[in-house]
């Protein structure tokens, strides 16, 4: 079994990148593919996979095989008007402004 303070750690970890906080957000908006998030976030597909591991190691995401396509989706999330509340391991919450408020500089 994992040490409790090392999944938190971890799950803080995968937090704490700007690139991965954004994928974050764009996958707050639906399920998708690695070209999807990508182009959304301006970022290379070499960049965006390994991000992408990093979030799933943490438990943030979850990847299905839909033919030769993987699709990515954000597991556990919470969305408000106004904010994306991302759920982790043993209670820890990270709150973040949604991001088409981000994108109106609010």
């Amino acid at each position: 079994m994992s040490n409790p303070s090392r999944v938190v750690a971890d799950f803080l970890a995968a937090v704490g990148d700007p690139t991965r906080v954004e994928l974050v957000r764009h996958l707050a908006e639906g399920d998708t593919t690695v070209g999807g998030l990508a182009t959304a976030a301006g970022v290379d597909t070499v960049k965006t996979s390994h991000h992408l591991g990093v979030l799933r190691a943490a438990g943030m995401v979850d990847v299905r095989v839909a033919g030769r396509t993987r699709v990515y989706r954000l597991v556990a999330r919470t969305l408000t008007t106004d904010r994306l509340t991302v759920r982790g391991p043993h209670g820890i919450e990270i709150g973040m402004p949604r991001r088409a408020e981000t994108s109106r500089g609010k």
